[in-house]
């Protein structure tokens, strides 16, 4: 298209406490991934959270990155100087580097 083309919003996510600092979109799963210092994963379709990983860990996330399809993979920067791998069919962390 030209780049005109404007849509309605279909759904807004309103389970965030604090300001969005990082979003990204998990193409396989087709979840939207944002994040508040915690990580919500949620389906922008059907507008529902699908979970949050990590939430019981007390380090905030501050940056996120899906990637690239067919992976189910997220990575995940925290304020403790860690880069995570989080698998979002489970959401349990996989892999951790320091």
């Amino acid at each position: 298209g030209d780049g005109t083309t404007v849509s309605s919003c279909q759904y807004t996510y309103t389970g965030h406490k604090k300001s969005i600092l990082s979003l990204t979109f998990l193409e396989s799963l087709r979840y939207a991934v944002t994040c508040d210092g915690q990580i919500h994963c949620w389906d922008p379709f059907m507008g529902s959270l699908l979970g949050c990983p990590e939430s019981n860990r007390p380090v905030p996330v501050n940056t996120l990155a899906s990637s690239p399809s067919p992976s189910t993979n997220l990575l995940v920067g925290t304020t403790d100087i860690t880069l995570r791998v989080i698998d979002c069919r489970t959401f349990q962390y996989v892999n951790e580097m320091k």
